[in-house]
């Protein structure tokens, strides 16, 4: 189309071993886009931290011995575009790509306000301990194990095939974390939560949203459970082998209770609240919601 290809500011902190960057600019819509690589070499269980200003980010595993970052930048003039900065560094397992947002002195260009993102996509080995953080935009991970932290301003959050300690937190957006493994630790501002796989440990808290939480088989409390909303419903599937004492309550609702659980109910004089232990019982389950129905049933 006739423009010339500008790479955006590169800040190198650390010396990479191979670095590969490319540049694609695309008119589209008055919308000019930019592409750039990072690859970094890493043996043992890597540490990844990925961070944009603005734009959405995902996190897939692959089977090679090194992360690949794809930087895609995207705003409403080359000018915008220029002005990203990326950051690419790595010292030992430790690597880290961050796309920062232009000073306050480069964010307008002639009187105009631009708008601007850059959205990350990295391929890790399938063990890989992972920070993840969007200032605003959504998160997808998938097929990682190791301690995974996924973070958004705002924006959705999907995981797939996690395994081990997962901390996820959007102030507004849902999530659903499929087919993990481990430890689950979920905040979300608004929005509704999903959560299903062999859990170990559970806290889940939404301000405004149901929770729907399925236990798959193999699934044992290692420590209490925590289950809370603002407004929403509670829906808790479990095995069942599944052995836990229950701690409902709801203001406004019911609380109802698979009867071929076998529970042992202690109940506290009307149905928004219940008391009741689960097989063998053992740590403890608290479920709590303002306004919503609590449903236990198995699995």
């Amino acid at each position: 189309m006739g423009l010339p290809c500008r790479l955006a500011r590169i800040t190198a902190v650390a010396v990479t071993p191979f670095v590969v960057s490319a540049c694609v600019i695309q008119v589209e819509s008055k919308d000019y886009t930019a592409r750039e690589e990072r690859r970094f070499p890493v043996t043992g269980t890597p540490e990844l931290t990925l961070v944009t200003f603005d734009g959405p980010i995902e996190v897939r595993a692959w089977d090679r011995p090194e992360i690949l970052v794809e930087i895609h930048k995207a705003g409403s003039s080359r000018e915008a575009v220029d002005a990203i900065a990326v950051v690419a560094e790595q010292e030992g397992v430790r690597v880290r790509v961050e796309a920062r947002e232009p000073s306050r002195a480069e964010w307008a260009v002639g009187g105009w306000q631009l708008s601007r993102q850059a959205r990350l996509v990295a391929s890790v080995p399938h063990t890989c301990n992972l920070l993840v953080r969007s200032g605003d935009g959504a998160i997808h991970a998938e097929r990682i194990s190791g301690r995974i932290e996924l973070r958004t301003g705002d924006g959705s959050v999907r995981g797939l095939g996690l395994d081990g300690d997962i901390h996820v937190e959007s102030a507004d957006g849902s999530v659903k974390l499929q087919d993990v493994n481990g430890a689950i630790d979920v905040h979300t501002g608004d929005g509704s939560i999903f959560a299903s796989g062999q859990l170990r440990a559970l806290r889940a808290e939404t301000s405004d949203g149901s929770i729907s939480v399925t236990a798959g088989q193999g699934s044992a409390m290692t420590e209490a459970w925590d289950v809370s909303t603002g407004n929403g419903g509670v829906v808790l599937t479990v095995p069942g082998t599944f052995g836990a004492d229950v701690d409902a309550l709801t203001k406004e609702g019911v609380i109802r209770m698979d009867g071929s659980l076998g529970a042992s109910a202690a109940p506290e004089g009307d149905r928004r609240a219940l008391r009741a232990t689960i097989g063998a019982g053992g740590r403890v389950l608290r479920i709590r919601t303002n306004d919503g129905t609590v449903t236990i049933r198995k699995s």
